[in-house]
């Protein structure tokens, strides 16, 4: 049997003031922009969350945070991806979804963000047919959700 791999990006308002990132909310949810359009909503589980955090986790690496989804398009497009921070470690917190609590901005990136000329956080998402968000590929840095 074949199996499908449904990606989607989706974009929030980066929230500052909390020391923790919210990568991706709990229960339903649409993007910005209105994705999913094959569907009303995605939706996380605290128990899918709980997993992603620990298979993200166990990769003993951390997750860059890029500009525009660069890393996505630099083999294509032979452009340079620069990180714009990192995600060092994710949790699960209920009633609020996946999150990193240990993340860095770059210099540069944090100069965007406090100059507002970047507002947006965009999770690269893999999910079900039955749109259950099942994965986390990366995360990137946007200022047109």
């Amino acid at each position: 049997m074949k199996t499908k791999l449904l990606v989607a990006a989706c974009a929030s308002a980066l929230n500052l003031s909390e020391q923790r990132l919210v990568i991706i909310p709990e229960g339903n949810f649409k993007g910005i922009d209105g994705r999913p359009v094959e569907a009303f909503t995605w939706f996380l589980t605290p128990n899918r969350g709980r997993q992603i955090a620990a298979a993200l986790n166990s990769r003993r690496i951390d997750m860059v945070i890029d500009y525009e989804h660069g890393t996505l398009k630099a083999q294509e497009s032979g452009q340079p991806a620069p990180a714009a921070g990192w995600l060092k470690e994710f949790i699960y917190i209920d009633g609020v979804g996946l999150c990193s609590t240990d993340f860095k901005w770059t210099d540069k990136a944090q100069g965007f963000i406090d100059k507002e000329e970047y507002k947006y956080l965009s999770p690269l998402l893999i999910y079900t047919t039955t749109d259950e968000v099942n994965g986390l590929l990366c995360v990137a840095l946007i200022n047109k959700p």
